[in-house]
């Protein structure tokens, strides 16, 4: 064996699964504090842009909110205070869910699409300054399939997100674009939450920042 496959077995080996869970969530919050650093708040916060994009790439640009609940890093008064806050905006709608009468349709109206579409081009050009600043192709590439794995895995198997390929708009730029043109239809928007969005269970309590913008986002880029 090869000098430097020993050190790479011995180096995998080394690593433990907190280890590694410490590194993602570091590298995860120096990242978002790069992109909160230069989001577009002055349209729009990180955490609307969080609720819009997931909107955005849903057939129709419609879903429950208690889907919309569980795609995004909010909790579900925080999702539904800022659903409001949209609301009046213009920026989103809502209307009876006709499938049980109690349940709420949230809608991306075409007013938002449009705000949401501005931002997201800005947000798009950081993400990928950030990441291609770090990361070649290659290492790309790998880090999306060894997120994909990790997620689908630790949800048993469900691929929650998926979504319509045709239901985002060529031209906007996803939380999690490497190109800022293009859009993935699995991608996912680690989008961005502030305090209203903080998961006390979500972070190692030796790696959570309390300035960092949380794990989204895109989000909740």
């Amino acid at each position: 064996m090869a000098e430097n496959e020993r050190v790479a077995v011995k180096t995998v080996e080394r690593v433990s699964a907190v280890s590694a869970w410490e590194a993602l969530f570091r590298a995860q919050v120096t990242v978002m504090r790069k992109l909160a650093e230069d989001f577009p708040s002055h349209v729009i916060s990180l955490t609307e842009y969080d609720v819009m994009y997931t909107l955005s790439i849903q057939n129709n640009r419609r879903m429950r909110i208690r889907d919309l609940n569980s795609r995004t890093l909010l909790t579900q008064p925080s999702v539904s205070r800022l659903v409001d806050r949209l609301t009046a905006k213009g920026l989103l709608s809502k209307s009876v869910d006709p499938s049980d009468g109690r349940g709420t349709i949230v809608t991306l109206t075409d007013q938002g699409f449009e705000v949401y579409r501005d931002a997201a081009r800005v947000h798009g050009r950081s993400i990928t300054g950030q990441m291609t600043m770090a990361l070649d192709p290659d290492e790309l590439a790998q880090l999306q399939a060894l997120c994909d794995k990790l997620r689908i895995g630790v949800s048993g198997g469900n691929d929650d997100c998926v979504i319509d390929p045709d239901a985002a708009d060529p031209d906007a730029a996803d939380l999690n674009a490497a190109d800022p043109n293009s859009t993935d239809p699995n991608s996912t928007d680690s989008d961005a939450a502030d305090s209203d969005a903080a998961d006390t269970n979500a972070a190692d309590t030796n790696a959570a920042d309390p300035d960092a913008a949380g794990a989204v986002s895109p989000g909740a880029p």
